[in-house]
C-alpha cells in the first residue's frame, strides 16, 4: 500500500508540471525582455523570447524546445546582483542560436538567458541583461 501512495504521489507531481505555462521579464528604460515556457516535461520545455526596444520601437523573438540534458549530472549553481548562489536547472536550445535557459531550481521564479554561435541584434538581445522575475 506504501508504495502504490509513493508511486501516485510521484504521477501526480510529474505531471502537474506538464502543461504549466511560466512568464518571466525584465524591464529597463530602454529594454524589455520576457520569456513565456511551457512544461512538456521534466526535461523538456518550449519557449518564446521576445526582446523588444522602448526606445526604437523593434523587437526580435525566437521560439522553440530546449532539453535539460544533464539532471541527472547534478545541479549548477548561479549567482544573484547580491552574489547569493542558487542551483539552477538548464535547458539547452540548439537551432538557429545556442541559447541557454537557467532557472532558478527551488523557486522558479528567477530566469537568466545566454547564448552563443549567433549572430545577436545589439538593439533588441536575447542575452539577458538582467535576471528575468517570474510573473505572479
Amino acid at each position: 500500500m506504501k508504495v502504490y501512495f509513493f508511486t501516485l504521489c510521484l504521477f501526480f507531481l510529474s505531471c502537474s508540471a506538464r502543461g504549466e505555462k511560466n512568464d518571466y521579464v525584465y524591464e529597463n528604460d530602454t529594454i524589455k525582455q520576457t520569456v513565456t515556457i511551457n512544461y512538456i516535461n521534466e526535461n523538456t520545455i518550449n519557449f518564446n523570447l521576445t526582446s523588444y526596444n522602448k526606445r526604437i520601437d523593434k523587437s526580435a523573438t525566437i521560439e522553440g524546445e530546449a532539453k535539460n540534458e544533464y539532471s541527472d549530472f547534478g545541479s549548477e549553481n548561479d549567482a544573484d546582483e547580491e552574489g547569493n548562489a542558487y542551483f539552477v536547472d538548464e535547458y539547452i536550445y540548439v537551432g538557429d542560436c545556442w541559447l541557454s535557459f537557467r532557472i532558478d531550481m527551488d523557486t522558479q521564479t528567477t530566469m537568466r538567458v545566454t547564448l552563443a554561435d549567433c549572430e545577436e541584434n545589439p538593439y533588441c538581445p536575447f542575452t539577458s541583461i538582467n535576471l528575468l522575475q517570474k510573473i505572479k
